[in-house]
């Protein structure tokens, strides 16, 4: 996956990086420091441009390429610095001074190879550089073909492969969600939890409940984009949500700011507004800023994986989604599986589905996909063992295992780079195995 890909080469520029940084350089004659000082400026812009490329890189066969460029020349550069350090002289690892004669004639012979090494290294550092292209270029690129891809995904709800009266341990929340609505006075519900744990389609089912429809004059729902956030193009799709919910139209005068419009649209309405999937207290604060007060009843529902964008809506209702329990899960799984079997399972597929029930970990989003899955595989348990076994590369490959991915991958991508690789570090262990945090740690350090 491109994705990986990135992560470690931005870690390995940063590991670069890092070296660079280090006083010892400052010592380095001046012809020397010049060179490691193009170098760095070289890797700045590899960094950045890796920073460009987070969250945002796909499949393309084309990007995959020039990462591993970037990645290969910081490695060739991560070896010429190590050899650089070798023939530095001793008083840049030491810093004491050598006034005897070995030691003076020590400092001179290294300076000579270093001398004779410095031209022809850093020659074959520029052209390799140049031949990754002008990064630059293309980050400014990549970022218009960011926004014209982008902008339109922000609008759109996504399709959810569970079906609406598929809520199966969420009656209680559901409940509680509809009271909150409808009767508190709290302008804003938080929904939090894990990606895949159901915030969404609970969210949803509630939304489009006749209870909550028929108690506001308008609606509307926006999926917020972590990586291509436009609040204008979000107010705008709001500001036609709720217009058509009241089927109303857009009466701006020529000029007027969107965001004006909407305030003006809903001050004297009761609204509900859905913000589907907000990573950051900062868009939230943006979102919350362009909306008038809920003084008419009106209500905000954040759904978030992240605790501090629940906890940061004033005024507020937490409502923590938790995994469902193994009866629960177990009920959803054999609805799914054994559609043909009246959600019965076969007395021989009974440790079978159980390890797979297992492996979904009380994630809704996750059984219903594998219960899919399992629905349109032979019902024998060999056939079931083999699925299992091979679990990782299904997820992968097949399309009704897709959606795991999709929802969980933005999690992976939400981690900074250094916790990334210490992460994908963990593939090195086999599954189920206990860990050492001792070992691991050791392991990460030796790892730089």
């Amino acid at each position: 996956m491109a994705d990986i890909a990135v992560t470690v080469a931005l870690f390995l520029v940063e590991r670069v990086l890092s070296s660079l940084a280090l006083k010892e350089w400052k010592n380095l004659h001046k012809n020397v420091r010049d060179g490691v000082e193009n170098v760095k400026t070289s890797l700045k812009t590899m960094k950045a441009y890796l920073r460009d490329m987070e969250g945002n890189e796909g499949d393309s066969e084309v990007l995959r390429d020039r990462i591993q460029q970037v990645r290969d020349v910081a490695y060739f550069i991560e070896d010429f610095l190590d050899e650089l350090m070798l023939h530095a002289p001793r008083r840049l690892h030491t810093h004491e001074i050598f006034n005897t004669v070995h030691g003076y004639f020590h400092d001179v012979k290294h300076w000579k190879t270093l001398h004779e090494m410095m031209p022809s290294k850093m020659e074959e550092i520029k052209g390799k550089i140049s031949g990754i292209a002008d990064l630059d270029s293309v980050r400014a690129g990549l970022k218009v073909t960011l926004s014209e891809e982008g902008g339109s995904s922000v609008l759109e709800h996504d399709h959810h492969i569970v079906e609406d009266d598929e809520i199966l341990g969420f009656e209680e929340p559901r409940e509680a969600l509809i009271r909150q609505l409808t009767e508190s006075r709290r302008l804003t519900i938080s929904v939090v939890g894990p990606g895949g744990s159901g915030k969404t389609i609970l969210v949803k089912n509630v939304y489009d409940s006749k209870e909550v429809k028929g108690h506001f004059d308008c609606h509307a729902w926006v999926r917020v984009s972590r990586s291509s956030f436009k609040i204008n193009e979000l107010v705008c799709s709001m500001l036609n949500q709720f217009c058509a919910a009241t089927r109303g139209r857009r009466t701006s005068r020529e000029g007027a700011h969107p965001m004006s419009e909407l305030r003006n649209y809903l001050q004297r309405k009761r609204y509900v507004l859905v913000l589907d999937d907000v990573w950051s207290t900062e868009h939230w604060e943006r979102i919350k800023n362009v909306l008038p007060d809920g003084s008419r009843g009106s209500k905000i529902i954040v759904t978030t994986r992240n605790t501090d964008v629940a906890s940061s809506c004033v005024d507020r209702f937490v409502h923590t989604l938790k995994p469902l329990s193994r009866l629960e899960a177990w009920g959803l799984f054999c609805k799914k599986a054994f559609q043909t079997n009246d959600g019965k399972c076969p007395p021989e597929l009974v440790e079978w589905a159980h390890k797979f029930v297992d492996i979904c970990d009380g994630l809704p989003l996750a059984i219903v996909a594998v219960g899919g899955l399992l629905s349109k595989t032979q019902q024998f348990p060999n056939e079931w063992k083999k699925l299992h076994d091979s679990i990782g590369s299904e997820i992968e490959t097949h399309s009704n295992l897709s959606i795991i991915s999709r929802v969980l991958l933005p999690s992976y991508k939400d981690l900074p780079s250094n916790l990334r690789t210490c992460f994908l570090y963990l593939s090195i262990f086999p599954e189920d195995y206990s860990i050492k945090r001792a070992r691991l740690i050791r392991l990460w350090v030796a790892e730089g």
